[in-house]
């Protein structure tokens, strides 16, 4: 394993790349692949039975009719961009641990980008169980997350004692990564896809040998995680349970509220099958 002077000039190379050069993204997997590659991250077993819940956009009135369109996306050909944790035409399953975030994470509303152009918010969640051990990398180095995220407590995970344990004699240079890369994934893009580069690159290399990896979110002040799985893992290790689909009218600037809300009351095969309408009184 490289010295940790070393990890920290590396660390330094990738904080000066032009992440909006057309080379950026081949220059950050050079830099990892000498100099940072070796370094293993902390990864946690998750027992079956952690909930996870994911959010889909409805645009134009859409209802989803199947479980596949809550599922990770299969139009590779139509993702574009990169992601926090995917390249341009690779699927990833982004989930939370509670709705609230899984919401706040997919609409641009609830995130405060073009508010203003937002009357109503239309959007479905489908919760989810796993039903076998998920093995995930642990990106929780950022100090917000510690501090703000009951999670992280409810599951036990102290980083630094537990990076001390596992690594040893090496874990000041699995820290000092581990804090570089918890930032990345705690970044603000501002819209511009092209930051995403190196969280995204680092994500490849945990998912090479883990089922997905844990975050912090970033759009709830660190107060909920984000999950990104492997379409491999979702097949093998989760189970639909079932889905609601609620509506938000804008009611102040930067405030919205609940008004619309129905369930999937069963499933036939891949079929979704709602419920009936349920109309939320004002308060």
């Amino acid at each position: 394993m490289k010295e940790l002077s070393e990890i920290k000039l590396a660390l330094s190379r990738l904080k000066i790349i032009d992440l909006n050069n057309d080379g950026a993204y081949t220059a950050i997997n050079r830099i990892i692949k000498e100099n940072l590659v070796q370094i293993a991250l902390p990864s946690k077993i998750f027992e079956p039975g952690i909930r996870l819940h994911r959010c889909c956009n409805n645009f134009d009135n859409e209802v989803f009719q199947t479980v596949d369109r809550l599922s990770f996306r299969q139009d590779l050909e139509n993702i574009k961009e990169f992601g926090r944790a995917n390249e341009p035409n690779q699927s990833i399953f982004y989930c939370a641990d509670v709705r609230p975030t899984a919401i706040s994470e997919t609409s641009k509303a609830f995130r405060g980008e073009n508010y203003k152009d937002i009357d109503e918010i239309s959007i479905t969640t489908s919760h989810w169980e796993s039903i076998k051990e998920l093995k995930l990398t642990l990106i929780i180095g950022n100090k917000n997350a510690h501090e703000n995220n009951e999670l992280v407590n409810r599951f036990n995970i102290d980083i630094e004692s537990f990076t001390k344990e596992l690594f040893q004699n090496d874990s000041d240079k699995v820290l000092e990564m581990l804090n570089f890369i918890s930032n990345e994934f705690a970044y603000n893009t501002m819209g511009n896809s092209n930051y995403y580069k190196i969280s995204c690159a680092f994500a490849q290399l945990a998912l090479e040998s883990s089922d997905g990896i844990v975050y912090p979110s970033l759009q709830r002040q660190f107060e909920g995680l984000n999950f990104a799985i492997k379409p491999d893992s979702v097949k093998k290790k989760l189970r639909f349970i079932n889905a609601t689909h609620d509506k938000f009218k804008k009611v102040g600037e930067k405030q919205y509220q609940h008004f619309e809300t129905k369930e999937t009351i069963r499933t036939e095969e891949n079929k979704l099958i709602w419920g009936e309408i349920l109309k939320i009184a004002s308060r």
